[in-house]
């Protein structure tokens, strides 16, 4: 037997993208999207509805979420405990989010129990009741939720944030209040589950092992189209930087945080995959250059980040970070030099081929297996992609050059593109 040298160190091998399959796809009677990706060594079952029942499609602040949840807090034919109960009692995972453009409910369960608790979500989505007492209560619950955040230097400067970008008038722009949550109506989400939670904007992403039983369920769970339409939406025009740092005071906030944004693009744009690249060296990681100067080298703070995000009409370029009230100035100074130097000097080898491995490794960890994948292939659908798409974002990594990175900062880095909002004890 060969003892283990530890004087040496293991051997790197290249990262490689997995090999990657590709959805059935059916297009329902309904009008629904049935899309299956079978595979797995696990006999567990993944279903995926999305509905285009986003915040986008609302008309009152919280209605697209709260519809949501409240759609699994009763039924015709089970109580909010029955429900979760019989979720429970199959080993099933049932969980519901929500964002600008779409609703999801995501059921994972061991797959000789799939059939049972599908029947469960089933009757939430065709039969809920939204009754009173539980709206009440999410209501009670969300405005404590509120209560505590307003007093978050983190969730505040958001809201200074939305202030800055958009425009008077601007959906985007209106803040949270105690009111508008109180304001929620039981009839409202009656209405906006009948309009919106119909077959002409779902997608049904299984995953795993699937019988032909819960596939048939599926094709079954609406048997003609609603014809109903979705609003046609334009985003506003955002408000143009104005250079100057805008401050909201918070006397019991021991910190403050930074918050810098500045207009991006979608994952659509032909810039996108290079840009996300150019992000990661920025700020997306732990050797990014915002960490290795303002946390690592300067101590300024515990964590700093940039990230590029965007729905299916907008998209930002983020940079955010809690530091001491004493010190944001500072940061912010030290934010634009790093933006500065992105514009003015070319990155060198070593620094590209470290982002371009941690760039790689990112790619291919999303589809470390059968769920992950497809829940990943089902964004790219969602978005309008190609379920290639994670292709064009390889090769990106491979191609990307220091002049090309270079050329994305002079376009989208410059300090004065960006929107500066700070929010704590300033």
């Amino acid at each position: 037997m060969n003892s283990l040298d530890r004087t040496k160190a293991p051997q790197v091998y290249p990262i490689t993208l997995p090999e990657i399959g590709y959805f059935e796809r059916e297009t329902l009677a309904s009008g629904a999207k049935l899309y299956t990706l079978r595979g797995g060594s696990q006999p567990i079952t993944q279903i995926i509805f999305s509905f285009d029942a986003g915040r986008r499609c609302q008309d009152a602040q919280t209605l697209a979420n709260t519809t949501l949840n409240m759609m699994f807090e009763g039924t015709t034919t089970r109580t909010t405990a029955q429900i979760s109960t019989e979720v429970e009692y199959y080993g099933a995972d049932l969980n519901v989010d929500s964002n600008m453009d779409n609703a999801r409910i995501s059921l994972s369960a061991p797959t000789k129990f799939i059939s049972q608790a599908l029947e469960v979500v089933v009757d939430c989505l065709l039969h809920p009741t939204f009754p009173q007492k539980e709206l009440t209560r999410s209501k009670d619950v969300r405005s404590e939720q509120l209560k505590y955040n307003l007093m978050r230097s983190e969730y505040v400067v958001g809201d200074v944030m939305k202030s800055l970008v958009w425009p008077e008038g601007c959906d985007y722009r209106i803040p949270l209040t105690h009111k508008a949550i109180h304001a929620l109506k039981r009839e409202q989400l009656i209405e906006f589950h009948k309009n919106f939670f119909t077959p002409e904007g779902l997608s049904i992403f299984v995953a795993g092992q699937p019988d032909e039983a819960v596939l048939d369920m599926l094709r079954n769970i609406y048997t003609q189209p609603t014809h109903n339409e979705r609003p046609a939406y334009i985003p506003p025009k955002r408000n143009a930087p104005d250079g100057k740092v805008h401050t909201k005071k918070l006397p019991q906030s021991t910190q403050c945080t930074i918050l810098m944004k500045a207009e991006g693009v979608t994952a659509k744009h032909p810039d996108y995959t290079d840009l996300s690249i150019l992000i990661a060296l920025f700020g997306g990681y732990f050797g990014s250059r915002l960490m290795k100067n303002i946390r690592e080298d300067k101590g300024l703070t515990y964590g700093i980040s940039a990230s590029l995000i965007y729905d299916s009409k907008t998209a930002s370029i983020n940079v955010q970070s809690s530091v001491d009230s004493e010190r944001y100035k500072l940061v912010i100074d030290e934010i634009k030099k790093e933006m500065q130097r992105l514009i003015d000097e070319p990155v060198s080898t070593e620094e590209l081929e470290q982002v371009k491995s941690y760039c790689r490794g990112s790619v291919a960890s999303v589809y470390s297996d059968i769920f992950n994948t497809a829940r990943n292939l089902g964004g790219f659908i969602i978005d309008d992609l190609s379920e290639d798409f994670v292709k064009v974002q390889w090769n990106s990594v491979d191609n990307i050059t220091p002049a090309r990175l270079q050329q994305l900062a002079t376009q989208y880095l410059r300090p004065e593109l960006f929107h500066i909002a700070v929010a704590g004890n300033v």
